[in-house]
């Protein structure tokens, strides 16, 4: 167990929220480990990173009334975590407002035990899953499950009923089922009690909190003192393997052992075996200090690793020479995480790894079938409190850990010289579990809580008495940022929608007992300054990186640049457009009277004829911020600290602060905790500005991340015109001061909405300090957006004469403009000029050039670039492996394929939706259905599936045969989601088609009429392959004209489902040998440049063996076709060669 004894700590939340376009809506951090991998990675981070992470400022701040040592829980826009005051709470993400909160004594009618603490309380991390929060109690032995929404008791599942078992570990849930282990405190009792425990995991059905398994991890003692007692499950989270279908877990020490044992350990002297080597007086199914694989769906241990080796200790052990404590040594070498999943690549050798970090300083690396040591590494030094405890992250490249160093050794931070007697934080290379490096707590104390990486950044807190936390270069081990937040940080950071969330205070825990061992081993209490009184959550933000003053301007100028570039007189060139033409200086004024609540509003109503611009005089940005009377915002703390008269302390203030005394109704279809939510279904013609005073109207300020998360919701929706709304009003009200990103966003609908001239003006009318890089990259993009190229080349031109930096976004979409056989050639020289401008190509660069020759199937183009990639040490990322593994399989190069597949997988950061659609496609062009049904089991399990990810799933299982799956998940589409799109029912018909089923596929097709979606040219091409595979020639010819009839675009007839249907047609007519339709046919796949392949001429030459017909031009007209024959292509020329006439 770990014995802690550091002062307080409050509890802080801390958000960056950087002017990002990710969507936040699929932030989340389900348990300790965040989800079923225990890896304390945020794989979805985009915002913060070592570039970002040193603007991180304080948002928002939770006032909580005791100690929070959980990781916090973090889903759909809500906080959850759990204060040493036994209360549970659920604040609001974004502006950390109190959603709600319950008492969980009165919630469970649990008394609390008194050892620890007299309420009921809970210490670690709760576990979302679907509606439901799964809630371990630290004494007794409970777990809870409550709705998310508002909190109310919905199971209560006892585990243990010893007095003094406990749940300190946060659970997992998977499948339905909640796997937890239990803990003790029974180490703590006199020597004559102790113990009787026997640590264990079990299953919970989530839904009711009955008991499915508990495997306990030491044999039965018959609750009876002499026998082997100890070995709890007591951090992290567990981790599951979904694909070989085990869970795995950690055990700490034993507390006591059989008299044979400790009569055994005497004749070794007390001496422990290497820490390798399991322990030679004790059998090898005693679980302690022990890493497990158990089956998830019987509990049963498949293995377990004993390491580090004999370990008896339970508290007396804490008193030099206590004769009660048993035969040492006393290691205490409990593991205080759950192990992680990793995967490794040594060797050019693919492994699937368990680590774990022991309290004794070792990191462990196991392999996932069998247990064996893959590597291992003293890390640090050990100790009573470690070593390694809580819980290690990883991004796959590196293992992080803390190195607590309790014991206060002098160690060396390798792989420098450097010592310290300092706690630190060690990454260690995940393939080889080599040293990257070792970072000293700045504050020269301990660290104990566990370490969370994202996005190249480590979160880890210090147990000093100010509470700093720190952000560390995952790279390099080097400290970019720090923060102190006032009191001990003992728990760790959980990272969602750009922002870390972290709470404080730690003046608990085992602090009676640790009190009383103290003055045993006279070791001098924390100093009176480290028990503070407040406690608190807080969330920061990235901070406002523009000039708080706004430049008043004084010059106007509202003419149109583009009007001058367009137009420019004859023979002048846009430069000179650029020379006469400026931006002014002065806002444009109005009175408040002309200013009306929708900019777009009043362009749409102009009389005809009349300019925009006089929309754009008659509108303005309003001088004067929003007062805010306190009287008018009761809900709003901040204001009220800030208006405190000078020398009182805020402590006053949070005492004359009260939430709402009207709960926020929790409905769903309300639903009025989420302002993105309220905006978004708002009745058409409605304005924005009701759903702004119904937030505010609940207590709720508006920040920028609440807007951003609308705004990025709205045009994921590509609801442009609404989003302009809501920039609109946030400009014109102010609800907090408008800065860079606001007036991009707002320049980047008026441009989508009413074209680059108003967009233009718009520009004209922001503050001179935001005219810069950002806004100038937007409206060039907005340029490009339109396909106005040469006025964003003038653009691009005046932003190197101001010596603003160009984006790669810029040169991506006039690479995207110039994809295009007629504008390709053009692409060289916007690489020339991406390099002239010292833009490094992105890696998102190279897999736009890579896609665009995967569309042209030109394999050698593709993997010419993917070189060029390499050499410009740009790193792939999965989009790009997937880009090549689809073209290689599309090529029918499957082995090749199989290869990208797997790098692709290594590089998946999380449950990326876009990357498990394509890993759907790959696995069923390669046939792999156990690898299939993985990756939909793993779609399956999103909180939201997509249309299109059903539609993919039916056509790789129709792919490999799997008829009935693919029935099972088109009968799930059309139960959970409106069939309204062509490409709904056509993904069900080609599957029946390929096979011939065209009984069922016409079912169909007069089903798909009935739901009013009209049938498409794919329909009919699909419906004619299903004919010719059920022999009906002359219903196909004549489903074919009907699909010709129809207009097709360009991408259509390009697309992959269409290129490979018409293939399966040639195929057909080819073994009938039937050249007049093969050729047809095949004139198509020559447009697509699908003929790049030698299959598709392959066939061709097989309709001419069988028609036993020659031409002697075949293989040239093959060659200067793009494709090269080989052994096939030869083999049936020589058959064809006796056809020679």
């Amino acid at each position: 167990m770990a014995h802690n004894s550091h002062g307080t700590i409050s509890s802080l939340v801390m958000a960056l929220c950087l002017f990002t376009l990710v969507n936040n809506t699929a932030a989340i951090w389900l348990n300790h480990g965040r989800d079923i991998s225990n890896r304390r990675y945020e794989p979805e981070e985009v915002v913060i990173s070592p570039m970002t992470v040193s603007k991180m400022r304080l948002r928002w701040k939770f006032f909580a009334g005791k100690d929070i040592t959980a990781t916090p829980a973090v889903a759909d826009g809500v906080v959850y975590f759990p204060s040493w005051n036994g209360y549970l709470y659920a604040v609001n993400a974004f502006n950390g407002a109190l959603i709600w909160r319950q008492n969980l004594g009165d919630l469970t009618g649990l008394n609390g035990t008194g050892i620890v603490v007299n309420v009921t309380v809970s210490r670690s991390t709760p576990t979302v899953y679907g509606n439901l929060l799964l809630v371990g109690i630290y004494g007794p032995a409970v777990v809870i499950a409550v709705e998310r929404s508002h909190g109310r008791l919905v199971w209560l599942t006892q585990l243990d009923p010893r007095p003094r078992a406990l749940i300190t570990m946060s659970g997992t849930a998977y499948m339905g089922a909640l796997y937890v282990g239990v803990s003790s405190l029974e180490e703590a009792l006199p020597a004559g009690q102790c113990c009787t425990f026997r640590g264990s995991l079990a299953k919970l059905d989530v839904q009711t909190g009955r008991i499915l398994w508990r495997t306990y991890m030491l044999p039965d003692n018959d609750g009876k003192l002499g026998g082997y007692s100890g070995a709890a499950i007591w951090g992290s989270s567990p981790s599951i393997d979904m694909n070989r279908r085990h869970v795995y877990v950690a055990t700490g020490n034993l507390y006591t052992a059989p008299s044979e044992v400790q009569k055994c350990q005497e004749k070794q002297n007390n001496e422990t075996t290497k820490p390798t080597h399991p322990d030679q007086c004790i059998g090898p199914d005693i679980n302690f200090n022990s890493i497990l694989a158990l089956d998830m769906d019987s509990g049963r241990i498949i293995w377990s690793r004993q390491l580090g080796g004999y370990d008896v200790f339970y508290f007396a052990c804490l008193i030099p020479n206590n004769p009660d404590c048993p035969t040492g040594p006393n290691l205490d070498a409990d593991f205080g995480e759950a192990p992680l999943l990793v995967t490794t690549f040594a060797s050019g050798t693919k492994r699937d790894v368990v680590v774990a970090v022991q309290k004794s300083g070792f990191a462990w690396a196991l392999d996932r079938d069998n247990g064996s040591i893959v590597w291992s590494k003293l890390a640090g030094p050990g100790g009573a409190e470690g070593g390694g405890t809580w819980g290690a992250a990883s991004d796959g490249r590196r293992v992080y850990t803390n190195i607590a160093n309790s014991n206060r050794e002098s160690f060396t931070l390798k792989p420098s010289s450097l010592n310290t007697t300092a706690g630190a934080w060690v990454a260690l290379d995940a393939n080889s579990g080599e040293i990257a490096w070792s970072t000293a707590n700045p504050s020269n104390e301990t660290s104990n809580g566990p370490v969370t990486v994202a996005n190249g950044v480590v979160f880890a807190g210090s147990v000093a008495s100010n509470g700093p936390i720190y952000a560390i270069d995952a790279r390099t081990g080097n400290i970019l940022w720090s923060y102190n937040t006032g009191a001990t940080v003992y728990g760790g950071a959980s990272v969602s929608y750009g922002c870390i969330y972290i709470g404080n205070g730690y003046t608990v825990g085992l602090a009676k007992l640790t009190r009383a061992i103290r003055q045993t081993l006279s070791i001098p209490s924390p100093p009176a300054n480290q028990i503070l009184s407040s406690f608190y959550f807080l969330c920061t933000q990235a901070p406002e990186i523009f000039p708080d003053k706004i430049l008043d301007s004084k010059e106007e100028n509202p003419s149109c640049l583009s009007s001058r570039i367009e137009k420019p007189p004859k023979g002048e060139s846009a430069g000179c457009a650029f020379q006469s033409w400026k931006f002014p200086e002065k806002m444009l004024e109005s009175n408040e009277e002309e200013n009306p609540s929708c900019l777009s509003y009043m362009i749409e109503k102009l009389p005809k004829g009349e300019s925009s611009g006089s929309a754009f005089q008659s509108w303005k940005f309003p001088e004067k911020m929003l007062e805010s009377k306190e009287e008018e915002n009761p809900s709003c703390s901040s204001y009220m600290i800030e208006k405190l008269p000078k020398g009182e302390s805020d402590g006053s203030d949070f005492q004359s602060w009260k939430f709402p005394k009207k709960m926020l109704e929790s409905k769903e279809e309300e639903n009025p905790s989420c302002l993105s939510y309220m905006i978004e279904k708002l009745p058409k013609g409605e304005s924005v500005g009701s759903a702004f005073q119904s937030w505010m109207g609940h207590g709720f300020p508006i920040h920028r991340g609440e807007i951003f998360h609308a705004i990025n919701r709205l045009r994921k929706l590509k609801r442009n015109k609404r989003a302009l709304e809501v920039m609109e009003w946030l400009i014109r009200e102010k609800p907090y001061r408008p800065k860079e990103l606001d007036y991009s966003y707002l320049l980047e609908f008026t441009t989508k909405i009413h074209g680059i001239s108003q967009g233009e003006r718009l520009f004209c009318c922001v503050p001179s300090e935001f005219q810069n890089d950002l806004l100038y990259n937007n409206l060039v993009i907005s340029c490009l957006d339109k396909g106005s190229i040469r006025l964003s080349l003038a653009y691009m031109k005046k932003m190197r004469e101001l010596g603003h930096p160009i984006s790669h976004l810029v040169f991506n979409r006039l690479i995207i403009l110039h994809s295009s056989p007629s504008r390709k050639k053009m692409i060289p020289k916007i690489l020339t000029q991406m390099k002239a401008d010292k833009v490094a190509p992105h890696v998102s660069t190279y897999n736009i050039l890579m896609k665009m020759e995967a569309n042209e199937h030109y394999i050698e183009g593709l993997m010419k670039i993917y070189g060029d990639m390499n050499r410009a040490n740009v790193e792939p990322n999965e989009i790009s492996y997937c880009i090549i593994a689809t073209a290689h399989a599309v090529a029918r190069l499957y082995t090749v394929a199989e290869v990208y597949i797997e790098a692709a997988e290594k590089s998946v950061t999380g449950n990326n939706w876009s990357t498990l659609d394509v890993l759907l496609i790959l696995y069923g062009y390669l046939g792999k259905r156990k690898e299939l049904e993985r990756i939909w089991g793993i779609v399956h399990e999103l909180p939201h599936v997509r249309s299109k990810s059903y539609i993919l799933a039916i056509e790789a299982f129709g792919r490999i045969g799997q008829l009935s799956q693919a029935e099972e998940i088109w009968l799930e589409m059309k139960s959970l989601k409106v069939l309204k799109s062509s490409e709904q029912f056509n993904c069900i018909i080609s599957v029946y088609c390929k096979h011939g089923l065209i009984d069922k596929a016409s079912e169909l097709f007069m089903e798909m009429e009935m739901n009013g979606c009209e049938p498409n040219a794919i329909t009919y091409r699909h419906l004619a392959l299903g004919c010719l595979k059920a022999e009906l020639v002359g219903e196909a010819l004549k489903t074919l004209d009907l699909g010709m009839d129809l207009i097709t675009t360009k991408r259509v007839r390009n697309s992959t489902p269409w290129l490979e249907t018409t293939l399966s047609i040639v195929e057909i007519f080819a073994e009938k040998g039937d050249v007049l339709n093969v050729e047809k046919f095949f004139e198509e796949l020559t447009k697509a440049r699908y003929t790049r392949y030698t299959f598709v001429y392959n066939t061709l030459l097989k309709a001419y063996v069988k028609a036993k017909k020659y031409d002697p031009n075949f293989l040239r007209r093959m060659i200067l076709g793009g494709s090269r024959p080989d052994a096939e292509t030869y083999s049936l020329m020589k058959l064809a060669e006796q056809f020679r006439s």
